[in-house]
Order: structure tokens, then sequence, then C-alpha cells
């Protein structure tokens, strides 16, 4: 069985205050001595914008509120030890920007087994 080294969090920004499953990730990481990745995908912005040639990868360049928010989630993780890395995606669809963005990033494509 495979460890887990890595746990993707995806954030409501929307919801006030705390997020239970950032706090729950937290406490995993935690026993498991694994990393966090707190992502946001800024669904508002691309509803208003016609962004067809964007990436769902790639963040806008004015994402800095839903940066600080992130940031503002991770820093108790950060406190505890617990390596946390933050990360805007922009899109039109959260499952399909989301879907996009992992395709696109090797940490969270799964090994190939070997074939017989």
């Amino acid at each position: 069985m495979n460890r887990i080294s890595h746990i993707l969090i995806v954030v409501d920004p929307s919801a006030v205050g705390g997020q239970t499953a950032v706090d729950k990730a937290a406490h995993l990481a935690k026993c498991l001595d694994a990393s966090v990745e707190l992502l946001i995908c800024d669904i508002e912005s691309a509803l208003h914008d016609d962004v067809a040639t964007l990436h769902a990868y790639k963040p806008p360049p004015s994402d800095t509120q839903l940066l600080d928010l992130l940031d503002a989630l991770a820093a108790p993780m950060r406190a505890r030890g617990i390596d946390v890395i933050v990360r805007t995606i922009y899109g039109k669809s959260l499952h399909h920007s989301l879907l996009a963005y992992i395709r696109h990033d090797d940490r969270w494509l799964a090994p190939r087994l070997p074939l017989r």
C-alpha cells in the first residue's frame, strides 16, 4: 500500500470562518507526516470574464484576495510544522477546472503498475 504523502483540499471561498476540511486535513497531515495543498478555484471571476483562452491550471494575475484567504487558513498548519502549498486556479466549472489541474500535475497521477 502506498503511503499518503500529500493531501489536496479544495477550499470554498464563500465559506465564512474556519473550514472543517482544512482542520481535518491538518490533523491527518500531522499524523501521516504529509504535506497539504490548499486550492481555490476562482469560478466567480471566470463567469464574468470570457476567458476561453486561459487554461484552468493558470491563475489570473489578480488573485491576491484568494491567496490571502488561503494563507490565513495555512498559517495554523505551518505553525504546527506542516508543509503547506497554496494555489488558485481559474475556470468556469469547479469540476472541469479541478480535473484539468490534476491532469497537468504529475504529483496527482496514479503510479503505473508494471505489465505482466
